[in-house]
């Protein structure tokens, strides 16, 4: 998604801040082949959601899209291979 944000330098040496996407929005968007929108947060082991990504979390889930929090390619790997529904 590009979500997120980076410092870009301009002309000059000074550098501006740009922010990606909206607040919250996951890493990744998939469809699974039942047509599941599938949204993925990456986080690292220890890495935690912030308020504005469990808000993101729970519109999307009331909506009826998978949302899945993935600490390593086994958490994706068992969404796509039928542990969960997409």
């Amino acid at each position: 998604m590009n979500s997120g944000g980076a410092m870009l330098q301009g002309h000059g040496g000074k550098g501006q801040f740009v922010r990606f996407g909206a607040p919250g929005m996951p890493d990744i968007l998939a469809r699974g082949t039942t047509g599941a929108v599938i949204w993925i947060e990456v986080k690292s082991p220890t890495g935690r959601q912030s308020e504005d990504q469990r808000k993101w979390q729970e519109d999307m889930e009331r909506f009826g899209d998978i949302y899945i929090v993935a600490r390593s390619v086994e958490d994706v790997m068992a969404l796509f291979e039928g542990r969960k529904n997409a």
